[in-house]
């Protein structure tokens, strides 16, 4: 699940996974909003509300991967391990 707050970030927002430990891939994709699919990664609209957006990943296999999730001020990224 990925979730916002207010006044931090309006406007949209892409979300890609990778591995980055080894050789592999990954997916993003949004529950309710099969349209906001853009290959491997996920496009969506940040309001002025709280919201949230229910999610999943996809993965290649065991390593280590990352989210980068690009605003038009930002740019985020976040590590993490699936384990085998």
């Amino acid at each position: 699940m990925w979730a916002s707050t207010t006044g931090r970030h309006q406007g949209p927002v892409v979300v890609r996974v990778g591995r980055i430990d080894g050789a592999g891939r990954g997916q993003v994709r949004l529950i309710y909003d099969p349209n906001a699919s853009r290959g491997t990664a996920v496009v969506f609209f940040v309001g002025s509300t709280p919201s949230d957006w229910p999610s999943s990943t996809y993965v290649t296999g065991p390593g280590c991967y990352a989210y980068q999730v690009d605003g038009s001020t930002f740019t985020e990224v976040i590590v993490f391990r699936v384990a085998a």
